[in-house]
């Protein structure tokens, strides 16, 4: 009988390829331009994004109550206006409820702030990971309930 061979993938990140890569590569924010390393991004919430939550029709010379950004051409569009987050680039497409989770050694190499995480303990209370928050979620809600608010309002009248 022949013997068998079985091999085994190794799936665990090689964390510190990661943060040289983050520390290095530079990406450019589709929504600001601003260009950045994921190093000086993560949860550090730098830039704004309007989230798509309501469906609404700007027109010209409309303008976002929470950033003043006008538009040019009617356009119907799903927003609740400007939240925190993170720089977006090309390649990663994030939205406002997406986390990261990473070693906690790995979150405090890159000194991400502890608004941004919730932090994961091990059994024997050390701990092991952070979840990094892309965007600020008080923010987010509070986005959403003046939207709400707004729309009723619309619709009153």
């Amino acid at each position: 009988m022949a013997a068998t061979t079985t091999t085994t993938t190794n799936t665990t990140p090689n964390w510190d390829e990661i943060v040289i890569t983050w520390k290095t590569e530079q990406n450019t924010c589709i929504r600001c331009g601003i260009t950045f390393t994921q190093a000086n991004n993560i949860g550090r919430w730098q830039c704004f994004e309007h989230p798509n939550i309501h469906q609404i029709v700007l027109h010209p010379g409309d303008k976002w109550p929470c950033c003043g950004k006008q538009f040019s051409e009617t356009k119907r569009i799903t927003s609740c206006g400007c939240i925190p987050c993170d720089h977006t680039s090309e390649d990663v497409e994030m939205y406002p409820s997406d986390t990261l989770q990473i070693p906690y050694r790995v979150a405090q190499q890159l000194g991400i702030p502890e608004k941004s995480t919730t932090r994961n303990k091990s059994a024997n209370g050390y701990l092991t990971s952070s979840i990094v928050k892309r965007c600020n979620e008080e923010v987010y809600i509070k986005q959403k309930s003046k939207s709400d608010n707004y729309l009723s309002n619309l619709n009153d009248v």
